[in-house]
């Protein structure tokens, strides 16, 4: 649960009680206090529980009035601005997770491989410059039919140098906006974190050098680049993937 949540629930279970406090005292639903206590004592007691929760009830309006719809609103439109990109971002990384479940004969039980270890991904320790020839399809949620796509005769190390690039512009663009204060903690950091990750270092090293370079614990660089992309797939559209068969 985040800091956001945390606190939602924190204001709701507070107005809640609050609400009873309300009930109880004004409305002499239950007794709040034994009766052996002096009934002026009790009384006081009751007016001051009862303001305060009055209290509670009224920020809450004033809060949601002032600081919460408006904050929601401005959050609804950071999204708007930033979701073609981020579901450019996540589609991208889906193809290669993809790609490398193609080619390294990962198992996945999961049609968008959400359930793979790093024991599968161990064994990766560099990308190559050979054609990927790599045929897949993707269903979008806009519309309801596959198109297919086919990496063709691009190489593993030119395909994964574009999709840096083209990570990196589109990152960039998203922390650049002045609202994006307003999304989520998890995405900004996992984005950032994704645009210097070791993986596209490696990728860029082995695009630089080719064959006569080698990136240390490179495949837990691929396994990092694979959480990043779990995480950034739960703000996202990506479509559904297939791959065609060899």
């Amino acid at each position: 649960m985040n800091k956001q949540n945390f606190a939602n629930y924190s204001l709701i279970t507070l107005n809640i009680i609050s609400i009873i406090f309300i009930i109880q005292i004004d409305f002499g639903v239950l007794a709040l206090i034994n009766s052996q206590i002096h009934a002026e004592k009790i009384q006081r007691i009751n007016n001051l529980i009862s303001n305060i929760s009055q209290g509670v009830l009224v920020s809450t309006f004033f809060y949601l009035l002032l600081v919460y719809f408006p904050e929601r609103s401005r959050a609804i439109t950071t999204r708007k601005l930033i979701q073609p990109r981020l579901d450019t971002i996540v589609m991208m990384m889906q193809n290669s997770i993809a790609y490398f479940v193609y080619k390294h004969n990962l198992k996945s039980a999961t049609k968008d491989f959400s359930d793979l270890t790093f024991e599968d991904f161990k064994n990766i320790e560099r990308i190559e410059d050979i054609p990927m020839n790599f045929k897949y399809k993707l269903k979008f949620k806009q519309n309801d039919y596959w198109t297919q796509f086919s990496s063709g005769t691009v190489t593993e190390i030119d395909n994964l140098e574009h999709e840096r690039k083209i990570l990196r512009n589109k990152i960039d663009e998203i922390l650049s906006l002045p609202i994006i204060s307003n999304e989520e903690d998890l995405l900004i950091e996992t984005l950032s974190k994704l645009r210097d990750s070791w993986f596209y270092s490696g990728v860029d090293s082995y695009f630089k050098k080719g064959k006569t370079t080698t990136v240390q614990n490179f495949n837990k660089g691929i396994y990092e680049y694979y959480l990043f992309f779990l995480t950034l797939s739960k703000f996202s559209n990506k479509p559904k993937i297939e791959i065609l068969k060899k």
